[in-house]
């Protein structure tokens, strides 16, 4: 799918938003993506003073959200600038208070963290990353010992009747990502299926939409 010129503009804002429309994109991804969130998050169940990686945060208004965990302190990273700066800009206090922090990365190489991880979050990102296997090895080596990864994305068969999916998605049956996370060094510790309600782009009319929430820890 995704063929059409307007369709592969709807599949690059997603992948990663950028221009004129990318906040608006972005806003709509932040209301269409919150459940999704708040379902990965909590499967983390971190503990008090945690720190916590997002992978592909978007504009992060939904940090403060988050950061109702006491003491919580969060880390995100963003294959798009203007995401970057939005996150900055919606969440100047959690920044200046240095429970937040914002990084540009491409979508390969991990910053030098000064610090380890008690949970990595990534919601809707996975279809995107194009070396994943050696990617999740990096993210392994930056979580504690007893830290978690939580992984929250959509459903094979329902992305498949998405128009807009085409060639920068890679659609993962839940077996397929489970097992490829399990090469680079973690064990599965519950996948749990999900479902909520979307507005459709053209109508507006609420559909079903199905997902999944893998959590693992360290092999």
């Amino acid at each position: 799918m995704a063929q059409n010129p307007q369709l592969q503009a709807i599949e690059r804002q997603l992948s990663c938003p950028h221009g004129d429309t990318g906040v608006d994109f972005a806003h709509m991804m932040h209301n269409t993506n919150l459940g999704m969130t708040q379902a990965g998050f909590a499967a983390l169940k971190l503990p008090i003073s945690a720190n916590l990686l997002e992978i592909g945060h978007g504009n992060a208004a939904h940090v403060p959200l988050l950061q109702q965990v006491a003491g919580l302190h969060y880390s995100g990273l963003e294959v798009s600038e203007l995401m970057q700066q939005e996150a900055m800009r919606l969440n100047q206090a959690a920044v200046n208070a240095h429970m937040a922090e914002f990084f540009h990365y491409d979508g390969v190489h991990l910053p030098n963290f000064q610090h380890s991880f008690d949970g990595v979050l990534s919601v809707n990102t996975v279809y995107f990353w194009t070396q994943p296997l050696a990617f999740l090895q990096d993210l392994r080596a930056l979580l504690k010992p007893t830290g978690r990864l939580s992984l929250v994305y959509m459903d094979e068969h329902y992305m498949r009747t998405l128009p807009f999916v085409g060639e920068r998605f890679h659609v993962y049956p839940v077996t397929e990502l489970q097992d490829l996370v399990c090469q680079a060094g973690f064990t599965l510790l519950a996948t749990t299926d999900h479902q909520d309600q979307v507005p459709y782009k053209d109508t507006g009319k609420l559909i079903d939409r199905q997902y999944h929430v893998s959590v693992f820890a360290l092999a």
